[in-house]
């Protein structure tokens, strides 16, 4: 379900904290969507290079159930405006993403990291 932007939100419910005042924030929030853009050209280009856009394609995790309690855990209504600060958010998805690591294999040491 989507609302006007496009983006599952109403119009003028991501707001807060968004401001033209803020230069540092629009920097950060400039250099995280142009990682989602990357990430978006990788997904497509090298790991589901064949994808026709109707296939789905699994991952060994559920985003959706990632993203439903996310949302009942910061208590997120898609109705009225976040009390998230945009930095805030950038920052802890980067710390998060520093912690997390791919490891391929299915040796025991592999298994066991």
């Amino acid at each position: 379900m989507y609302g006007e932007d496009g983006m599952g939100f109403l119009l003028n419910t991501s707001q807060i904290g968004v401001d033209d005042s803020s230069l540092e924030l629009q920097m950060k929030l400039d250099e995280k969507y142009n990682e989602l853009l990357k990430d978006r050209y990788l997904l497509r280009e090298f790991i589901f290079p064949q994808a026709d856009g109707l296939t789905p394609h699994y991952l060994p995790v559920n985003l959706h159930h990632v993203i439903q309690n996310a949302t009942q855990i910061f208590h997120i209504d898609k109705r009225k405006s976040s009390d998230l600060e945009p930095a805030y958010v950038v920052e802890a998805v980067q710390q998060l993403d520093d912690c997390l690591a791919v490891v391929i294999g299915d040796d025991p040491l592999m298994r066991e990291v």
